[in-house]
């Protein structure tokens, strides 16, 4: 079985709300997160499971509620995923840590 534990996912309305330049690295946008998109990828290298993570886009330094905001999209976006595809999506939550209250609920 392969695992792969290096699988960024984006959604798109997380893309949306990412102040620029922050939706980009080194002049290169990043593209929303598509299930389908995501599972050819996986069919064509043998990958049994994508674990999905997200590195960010700087979130803490858009300030406590957005960020929390940010967190959930993510969240559930990958969520989502799990519950459409439970074999072949797994995830790593995404936590606010601009405040740690925030991340405990």
């Amino acid at each position: 079985m392969i695992i792969d534990t290096h699988f960024h996912a984006f959604p798109g309305k997380f893309l949306e709300l990412l102040p620029e330049p922050q939706n980009e690295v080194r002049g290169v946008g990043f593209h929303a997160f598509d299930h389908r998109e995501y599972l050819d990828v996986m069919d064509k290298y043998g990958i049994d499971i994508g674990v999905l993570s997200n590195t960010g886009g700087r979130i803490e330094k858009s300030g406590r509620a957005r960020a929390l905001e940010l967190c959930q999209i993510l969240n559930d976006a990958f969520a989502d995923a799990h519950v459409k595809y439970p074999r072949r999506f797994m995830a790593f939550a995404r936590l606010p840590m601009v405040d740690m209250d925030d991340c405990v609920r």
